[in-house]
């Protein structure tokens, strides 16, 4: 959004002017720095309703955290899905997934391994990517 906002096509384009780039990477640094910020000030209000939740409903804690991020992942994950021209990105989410279930399968009998579940179906998945574009 950057890079359309100061006027080139996307941000693959061949020839970024130097200013064009630092003003991206800082928009890019805001960005990630807003998730931090909003927990320095908001976390402590949420872990507290939470909590509350959590002792006058236990079994309701998972079922909204579970909503609340398969919203977000399907809201992000949407103009991907429904995209099925760009081949790349479908062989990513495809790739990951399947991933996923098989190393969280075989993280059943190898504990350790369940924490790395989700960044080994990431780094599969941008590999696959990877080999899709070459494919093409």
């Amino acid at each position: 959004m950057a890079a359309e906002a100061l006027g080139l096509e996307s941000i693959t384009v061949p020839d970024i002017p130097a200013d064009t780039f630092v003003f991206i990477l800082f928009v890019v640094t805001i960005g990630i720095l807003g998730g931090n910020i909003f927990n320095v000030f908001f976390l402590k209000a949420y872990d507290k309703k939470v909590e509350s939740i959590k002792n006058s409903n236990a079994k309701l804690v998972p079922i909204i955290t579970t909503a609340m991020f398969l919203g977000l992942y399907g809201t992000m994950a949407a103009p991907h899905f429904t995209n099925i021209a760009n081949i790349p990105a479908v062989a990513a989410i495809l790739v990951a997934g399947i991933t996923s279930i098989f190393v969280n399968k075989f993280a059943a009998n190898h504990k350790k391994l369940k924490e790395f579940a989700f960044p080994l179906s990431m780094i599969v998945g941008m590999l696959g990517a990877c080999v899709a574009n070459l494919l093409i």
